[in-house]
């Protein structure tokens, strides 16, 4: 397990590493679950429950949207007795960040998101069926990172460019001769006014001889 020392230090160096930008969006990321009920019972209590979660936080701030991701019904098809019914969804909650948005606006929403999800969350296991619902910090981030691919590879093209002319001699200039198709975009959060993008990129470097 990563201690907090080594935490903020893949903190710092991920503020020194990739192209930064200002997040648009923050993402709660989500998992609801609930025990020994029917399947199709319990999708739909897991329903009307997501719904009240948008609902309320709507209220808190309007711009919010709900995404579904993964269903897992556990060992329903094995299983011999209510005891071992067991279904839950993944799903992530996106909150738009305006651009007039200062840090500490985005802090202060941020926050309010992680009070109401803890709100909320109490109030879940107190329903009949019980919901357990865990949330994840919020984090913001870019919502459409592949906006950014062009510049990410330009400014590796140009720091490969940079190695080579301080690498290379007058004799033997180096070029870039092999490089591996580019991957996605991805994301480095560093606080709520900044992502680091990167993209995976391995090349070599090399004298390209005559014949």
């Amino acid at each position: 397990m990563k201690s907090s020392h080594d935490e903020l230090v893949a903190r710092r160096e991920a503020r020194t590493q990739g192209l930064a930008v200002r997040p648009d969006v923050l993402t709660t990321r989500f998992a609801a679950r609930v025990s020994e009920v029917e399947p199709d019972r319990a999708v739909l209590v897991l329903k009307a429950a997501c719904e009240i979660l948008l609902r309320r936080m709507r209220e808190l701030h309007p711009a919010t949207t709900l995404r579904m991701a993964a269903l897992d019904i556990g060992r329903d098809a094995t299983a011999k007795g209510r005891d071992d019914l067991a279904t839950r969804v993944d799903a992530e909650l996106e909150t738009t960040l305006s651009n007039d948005m200062d840090w500490w606006n985005r802090a202060q929403l941020s926050a309010a998101v992680s009070v109401l999800a803890r709100t909320l969350a109490i109030e879940a296991r107190k329903q009949k069926p019980v919901i357990e619902v865990v949330f994840q910090q919020p984090v913001a981030l870019v919502r459409e990172p592949e906006r950014y691919r062009a510049e990410v590879l330009r400014r590796w093209v140009g720091r490969s460019k940079e190695l080579a002319a301080l690498a290379q001699s007058e004799k033997a200039p180096l070029y870039l001769v092999e490089c591996a198709p580019p991957g996605d975009v991805q994301q480095h959060p560093v606080s709520v006014d900044e992502v680091r993008l990167s993209i995976d990129l391995h090349g070599a470097l090399d004298v390209v001889r005559d014949g």
